[in-house]
């Protein structure tokens, strides 16, 4: 399920690189930890660029609004921009995340590779899954080689990267049929409200009661879609996102870590601690103490 980054802010996770001359993340996941910390890791959320997942070793779950794809060693996955999606692998698993934004594969603006990637990209298509297929063994062969591109860290692997991209989005449109936008189901209408209302009023006092009234639902109602949709509460969903929020302002900006815990929604900073160490297994101290 596509949505709006216009209108739907609050879930919106960052490309480590975007503001680089070349905007291509490569994110390397090791027993739960990624490589560089990024800060839409282990939650639900959304970004404009593309992503691709090549899994190494163990197993990857990657679970959306409308569905969860299995993925095990020598498989992988698309995720098409602006689909809100959750990756957890395994305990031992070992992947690779690749994110990237579209114009890569457009060549010049307005003309029509631009076209083609849009068609795509701006289809109700969310995910391809990429397993035992013979074109998907192709796919699978070329995400193979973009992480060894990406370490080399030089121009000429810069380009090699492109080449590789460019390849696998043409297998993909000489394979794949875009699907037409289908009107979404009730459930994910009424996740886009709660997640909505979460995300503009994380910081405040918030109830279930609340949050089921931003879709006009029953209480049980709103925890029946939760359930559905992300496998979690809306509670465990509320402390995810504050805890994230407050990673974000530890490393984005010098304020004290009380005055982030309060900022975020926890008015008790020992719980907040707490919270922190459990969620990222580092104290918000800690946290700090890594962009230096």
């Amino acid at each position: 399920m596509n949505i709006s980054p216009k209108n739907e802010k609050y879930l919106q996770s960052v490309n480590l690189n975007s503001d680089s001359d070349f905007p291509f993340l490569l994110l390397d996941v090791q027993n739960g930890n990624a490589c560089p910390r990024n800060p839409g890791f282990g939650v639900m959320h959304w970004h404009s660029d593309i992503q691709f997942i090549y899994v190494w070793k163990g197993a990857v779950s990657v679970k959306t609004l409308a569905a969860e794809y299995k993925l095990f060693a020598g498989e992988g996955i698309f995720i098409n921009g602006n689909v809100i999606h959750h990756v957890l692998g395994d305990s031992e698993c070992h992947y690779h995340s690749f994110v990237f934004p579209q114009k890569f594969l457009a060549f010049y603006p307005q003309g029509f590779a631009e076209r083609w990637v849009q068609s795509l990209v701006e289809s109700d298509l969310e995910c391809i899954r990429f397993s035992s297929e013979k074109w998907h063994r192709e796919v699978l062969s070329l995400l193979k080689s973009l992480a060894k591109f990406a370490r080399q860290k030089t121009v000429l692997a810069n380009y090699e990267i492109l080449l590789s991209l460019c390849r696998i989005w043409l297998c993909m449109m000489k394979n794949v049929e875009a699907p037409k936008l289908l009107p979404e189901d009730l459930t994910n209408r009424r996740m886009r409200k709660f997640l909505e209302y979460i995300g503009s009023h994380f910081a405040e006092e918030i109830t279930l009661e609340k949050i089921a009234k931003a879709a006009f639902v029953s209480k049980s109602e709103c925890l029946r879609c939760f359930k559905k949709t992300l496998n979690t509460s809306p509670y465990r969903y509320l402390m995810d996102f504050r805890l994230l929020e407050a990673e974000k302002l530890l490393q984005r900006t010098d304020l004290p870590v009380n005055a982030i815990a309060i900022q975020v929604g926890f008015f008790d900073p020992s719980y907040f601690g707490k919270s922190f160490k459990e969620r990222f297994g580092i104290s918000p101290g800690e946290s700090r103490n890594l962009r230096k």
